[in-house]
């Protein structure tokens, strides 16, 4: 299985302490500032690419810039990968929950 980013299964949560600091200068309380990390695994590279450009979010590329665009770019991701390899990827987010403060806090 071809990958991207780390190799672990499942769910990943990373702790981002020092991330918050401008919310907590603007007077925000920070709750939580996380990196979260899911595996998402395609049953090929041609799956993921339908997948991310028709639903994912590359799909804003077809918005934007149109199908024959997008479309023209196939070929060129697909090029390095075995056609029937299974391929996976752990994208990131950032969870940020913020409170304000009420005054006198």
């Amino acid at each position: 299985v071809a990958t991207g980013g780390a190799a672990e299964a499942g769910a990943e949560t990373v702790a981002r302490p020092a991330q918050g600091a401008a919310a907590a200068a603007a007077g925000a309380e920070v709750l939580a500032d996380e990196e979260r990390r899911h595996r998402i695994e395609w049953p090929c590279p041609a799956g993921m690419w339908e997948g991310m450009t028709r639903s994912g979010p590359w799909h804003a590329q077809r918005v934007r810039r149109g199908d024959a665009f997008v479309d023209g770019l196939r070929d060129d991701f697909l090029a390095p990968y075995a056609p029937q390899e299974p391929l996976a990827h752990n994208p990131a987010a950032r969870l940020l929950v913020l409170r304000k403060r009420r005054s006198g806090e």
